[in-house]
């Protein structure tokens, strides 16, 4: 029996999930990042996702420093939706064409 590798999402960055759906769409709608538009739904927001110093680390290890997360009265916020949205500008959608 031929046993096959298992990918969850939890082992994958968000750069790694958004670079394949980015390429997905643009293999499958013949379309490349500029042409793109991105809408994100409703997700937690940087009030609400706390994380410890371990988990940040983490978090700069894979995407660098930046204003996806702050510090407020000793407890780290992770704001995800800034954090997607540098990356789709990182992997060439507009500005103009996230909406949020």
């Amino acid at each position: 029996m031929e046993k096959k590798s298992k990918i969850t999402p939890r082992s994958l960055s968000f750069k790694q999930i958004l670079a394949r759906v980015i390429s997905y769409i643009g293999k499958k709608f013949s379309s490349s990042p500029p042409d793109m538009l991105m809408y994100m739904g409703p997700s937690i927001r940087s009030c609400c996702y706390s994380i410890g110093k371990d988990r940040l680390d983490e978090f700069k290890r894979i995407y660098g420093d930046g204003n996806y997360y702050h510090n407020t009265h000793g407890k780290i916020y992770i704001d995800l939706p800034a954090l997607i949205r540098r990356q789709a500008r990182d992997m060439g959608i507009c500005r103009g064409h996230i909406y949020d």
